[in-house]
C-alpha cells in the first residue's frame, strides 16, 4: 500500500470544456436580391483564406459535407455548427472547398433546383462561387444562389442552387 508524503503534490488534469451552444440564430436577414456583382464580402477568386464556416442567416446552422466525407458527389446541408473540418470552408482561386473538395452543382447543372455537392476541383463552371455583399453564396456563372431546400430548418435539409430571391433561406455569413 503506497502512503501519500505530505510534500508530495497531486497532478490535476487540465479540464476540457466544450460549449452546445450553437452561434445566436440573426434576427434579420439582409433583404437585397441576390447578384453575381462585383461588391464582394468574400470573393473566391482571390488567393486561399483561412478557413471559416458558412452559417445561415435563416436558421443559424452552417453548411455541412454530408457524413464528413471527403468524397467526390456528397451533398452538402444545414447542420447544428461543431466547428468539425466537414463545416469549414476556404475560398480558394474562384472556388469554395472543404475537405479538398470544390462546392458544384451536381452534374455540373446550371438550372434551378440543382443539388449542392462537393466534387473533386477541376475548374468547371459549376465550380465558381462568390460570397457577396448581400450575403448570397452565388454562382459567378449563373447568378443563382446556395438556397435551403423547401426553407427548411432541420439538421439534414440539403442545399440546392435556386434563382435568388433575397429570403432569408438563401443569406449566409462567415462563422
Amino acid at each position: 500500500m503506497r502512503t501519500a508524503d505530505a510534500t508530495q503534490q497531486t497532478a490535476v488534469a487540465p479540464r476540457t470544456v466544450t460549449s452546445t451552444a450553437r452561434p445566436p440564430k440573426a434576427t434579420a436577414a439582409p433583404t437585397t436580391g441576390g447578384s453575381n456583382s462585383n461588391n464582394t464580402q468574400r470573393s473566391a477568386s482571390g488567393g486561399g483564406s483561412s478557413a471559416a464556416s458558412i452559417v445561415s442567416y435563416s436558421t443559424g446552422r452552417c453548411i455541412d459535407v454530408v457524413g464528413g466525407s471527403a468524397k467526390s458527389g456528397t451533398p452538402l446541408q444545414i447542420w447544428s455548427c461543431t466547428g468539425a473540418a466537414w463545416q469549414k470552408w476556404t475560398f480558394t482561386g474562384g472556388t469554395v472547398r472543404s475537405l479538398g473538395l470544390c462546392l458544384t452543382t451536381a452534374g455540373g447543372s446550371q438550372s434551378s433546383g440543382a443539388d449542392l455537392q462537393v466534387a473533386t476541383c477541376n475548374g468547371s463552371n459549376a465550380q465558381q462561387w462568390n460570397l457577396n455583399s448581400a450575403h448570397d453564396l452565388v454562382s459567378t456563372v449563373t447568378g443563382r444562389c446556395t438556397d435551403i431546400r423547401d426553407k427548411g430548418t432541420a439538421n439534414g435539409t440539403r442545399l440546392q442552387m435556386w434563382t435568388c430571391k433575397g429570403t432569408s433561406n438563401q443569406k449566409w455569413h462567415l462563422g
